[in-house]
This record gives C-alpha cells, sequence and structure tokens, in this order.
C-alpha cells in the first residue's frame, strides 16, 4: 500500500448536548459524548462550548459560554459543545490598540479577525482578544468585515454599550475608509451611492479618488453613512468599480487581500461631550 492509497478521515463538526445529571461536573457529563477531555477543555477555552444553566428556581437561563468545564453547575442544566477542529486550530494576528477611554477603547483589526465569534468559538473575535489583551470585559458595538481591516472601538461597561450603540444606530458616528478599486474612477466627485440594499436604504459617499498602479486601479477615500452588510463593497461594484481582492462581489478569481481598511472614527464622546477622533496613521494606511 501507497501513500496515495491511504484515505486520511476529516473529522466533521459535530454539536454535542448532555443534561448535567446530579453530581457531575461539566466535564464530567460531556465526557459521556467525547472521550478526548483535552479537546473539550479547549473548545471550553476557545468559546465552543455552552451551558443553559437551571436556576435554583426551575427556570433555565439563557444560553452563554461555558469556558471552566469544573464550573459548578447544577443539575438539569443543558451543555451543548460545538467542536469544528479548523475553527479550533485557526490562529489571527493580534489586534494593536490605538487609544483607550475609560468606558471605552480603539483598536486596529487586521484581516481575518472577526468582528464577533459563533457558536464554533469566539477565540478569533475582537472581544474575546481585546479582553484578553487588557484584562477587561469587552463588548461588541459594531462591525467590520472578517477580510477588512482598520479602526474598531469596542465597549467596557454597560453604559458605554448603550451610549456607542446608540450613536452607530442614530448614525452620529462619522466613519471614513480607504479602498482601492479596479479601474480609473470615471465618475464626479464627491459620487453619491444611495442604491438600497436588502430593501433598506443606503447611503455612501466617494470623497477623492487618485489613480494608482499606472492607471489600472483608484485609490478612493469613502465615507459610509448607513452600516449595511457589505455596504461599500456593493455599492463599489455596482458602479463598475469592485474593491481589489473582493472575490464575492469581485474578481471571483482572487486569491488577493480585500484592499478595504477603516480608517477613522468620530463622535461626540456620550459621558464627557468631546469630540473623539482616532484615525490609522500613514505607516499602517501603507498595509492596504
Amino acid at each position: 500500500m501507497t501513500i496515495k492509497d491511504v484515505k486520511i478521515e476529516i473529522p466533521p463538526a459535530v454539536q454535542h448536548f448532555v443534561v448535567m445529571q446530579l453530581g457531575q461536573s461539566p466535564l464530567d457529563a460531556l465526557s459521556t459524548v467525547e472521550s478526548d477531555a483535552e479537546l473539550l477543555k479547549q473548545a471550553a477555552g476557545k468559546g465552543a462550548v455552552w451551558v443553559k444553566r437551571r436556576k435554583p428556581n426551575g427556570q433555565m437561563a439563557k444560553l452563554a459560554r461555558l469556558r471552566d468545564l469544573n464550573e459548578t453547575v447544577l443539575d438539569g442544566s443543558e451543555l451543548f459543545a460545538n467542536i469544528n477542529l479548523d475553527v479550533l486550530a485557526a490562529n489571527v494576528d493580534a489586534p494593536t490598540l490605538m487609544a483607550q477611554h475609560k468606558n471605552y477603547s480603539f483598536w486596529f483589526k487586521p484581516r481575518g479577525v472577526l468582528s464577533q465569534g459563533s457558536k464554533w468559538g469566539d477565540h478569533t473575535a475582537m472581544p474575546f482578544l481585546v479582553s484578553a489583551a487588557l484584562e477587561r470585559t469587552t463588548h461588541l458595538v459594531h462591525r467590520l468585515d472578517r477580510n477588512a481591516c482598520g479602526i474598531m472601538v469596542l465597549a467596557h461597561t454597560r453604559p458605554a454599550v448603550k451610549e456607542l450603540t446608540a450613536l452607530f444606530a442614530k448614525r452620529k458616528v462619522q466613519k471614513q475608509y480607504q479602498v482601492i478599486v479596479s479601474g480609473v474612477w470615471d465618475k464626479d466627485l464627491p459620487h453619491r451611492c444611495e442604491e438600497p440594499l436588502d430593501d433598506r436604504s443606503a447611503l455612501t459617499i466617494v470623497e477623492s479618488a487618485k489613480p494608482i498602479d499606472d492607471g489600472q486601479q483608484s485609490q478612493l477615500q469613502v465615507q459610509l453613512h448607513t452600516g449595511r452588510k457589505h455596504q461599500i463593497r456593493q455599492h463599489l461594484a455596482s458602479l463598475g468599480h469592485p474593491v481589489m481582492g473582493d472575490f464575492r462581489y469581485g474578481d471571483k478569481n482572487s486569491n488577493k487581500p480585500l484592499a478595504l481598511m477603516a480608517t477613522e472614527l468620530k463622535f461626540d464622546c456620550p459621558f464627557s461631550d468631546q469630540n473623539v477622533q482616532c484615525s490609522v496613521p500613514e505607516a499602517l494606511r501603507e498595509l492596504l
């Protein structure tokens, strides 16, 4: 038998479910469906194990991540272990702290880092990475595409979650992006694109453009006034200038990184009433 004859079995993603029994630890309970204790501990630490706790009054709490499998959990509680080996093995570059305030902080998110985790884990997501770096509770208040990079603001207190989320919802946050697109920009500036996305209003304004790469591409400065999914990418593609590296709305065979960077966030701080601004320095902008 040659090496080519050997078939390598890749385990699929698995979702385990068990109900806690009296006297069991979460690790004991999950060991009845998954014998690899180290894998279970790794999955828990990376946010892939969830618990719906039974309260002393018999009611069930909301589903939450369970990171410590030796934690005391009442019998009758429900455990979910979502094991995906590819997700658990994933690694990403660490985000960079740009500015820190009492209730929130600004970070540069590298490409590949998620804004938010999934049921399969959250160790490659911004809240987990920032929380670990600062040793502070961290909450997501807005999103940036996984394949994009740039400035994000994260909250560290419940009042900050409420206030910052409201600022984004009310469109009181100025969001600037630097984008490289295919072709020479041939439209008036500033250019407003108001094509609805998913039956909802959307507004993207291209403020400036300059040709680069011997005229094969253009570097744009873009203001985002709404926050629809993939808004900049969809709008620019609809104008005939897809973002470079965008395999979804542009070149389907592209293996280049997405040339989209969130370069600036600006808003009036809800705690001090002072205008707060965080921008990506020129050295980092060259990463685009």
